[in-house]
């Protein structure tokens, strides 16, 4: 082991031949879900596949929402997921779906309206664990970035 004297910050670097993962964060998110029994709703609200083979709902959505989380845009970003194996080891996902997948269950009517029922959980199981009784909900919060001078907020 190497040790590197800082200024301020007196720490240690390491080789290690273990699975890291720069995006542990995503791994609170997934754990959240979990707690806050996101994951079993999902397993109740939408329809098992029809062959032994097929992927369980909560493969489609849990690493969808994770990538959302992590700042994703695009549905060809689960790649990042998939690729992750650090992640994938923390948040136990032994396969996720490819993009296109995930894209034509999504799709799918029966699916949306699980996935409502789903939100309405979380929703209530947040509500519960606060003392708040005031909220806003921003339905159309967009963030533009922009360099025009002529810009305002």
């Amino acid at each position: 082991m190497r040790s590197i004297h800082q200024t301020r910050l007196d720490f240690q670097l390491a080789e290690t031949k273990e699975i890291i993962t720069s995006k542990s964060g995503l791994a609170v998110i997934h754990e959240l879900a979990l707690s806050l029994g996101v994951v079993r709703k999902i397993a109740e609200e939408l329809p098992a596949p029809g062959s032994n083979r097929g992927f369980q709902p909560e493969e489609y959505v849990m690493p969808l929402v994770m990538m959302f989380c992590g700042g994703g845009r695009a549905m060809e970003e689960i790649r990042e997921i998939e690729q992750d194996q650090g992640l994938r080891s923390l948040c136990q996902f032994e396969r996720i779906p490819s993009a296109d997948a995930i894209g034509q269950w999504i799709r799918k009517a029966k699916h949306l309206g699980g996935l409502k029922r789903v939100n309405r959980h979380l929703v209530r199981q947040v509500l519960a664990q606060t003392k708040q009784t005031d909220f806003t909900l921003d339905t159309d919060t967009t963030y533009i970035e922009t360099d025009k001078e002529c810009a305002r907020a």
